[in-house]
């Protein structure tokens, strides 16, 4: 029988299981954002006996896909379809990076 250590990778970040409070924190949303996010199916789990678990790559996977540009030369104050709140958060971000 072959030995797993030698099957597995060495870097254990690559299998690392996350619980949902690990997701959240690393997400910086609630437990709830994150297990509406799951069962949306934007985040892929692995049910082990009744324990969700995330893969990290799954995580990655989901910040990679969910992740967006703003275009250059537009005026985030004047677009009406988001919040004042997330104006106020990505102006102040543009402006820290001029």
């Amino acid at each position: 029988m072959q030995d797993i250590t030698n099957a597995l990778p060495n870097n254990d970040e690559k299998i690392r299981l996350l619980s949902i409070s690990a997701a959240s924190k690393i997400l910086g949303i609630r437990h709830k954002a994150v297990t509406d996010l799951i069962k949306d199916g934007k985040i892929k789990i692995i049910d082990l006996n009744g324990r969700i678990k995330i893969p990290r790559k799954n995580l990655e996977l989901y910040i990679d896909t969910e992740s967006k540009t703003i275009p250059s030369g537009i005026n985030i104050s004047t677009n009406n379809k988001l919040p004042q709140s997330m104006k106020y958060i990505l102006n102040s971000i543009l402006n820290k990076h001029k």
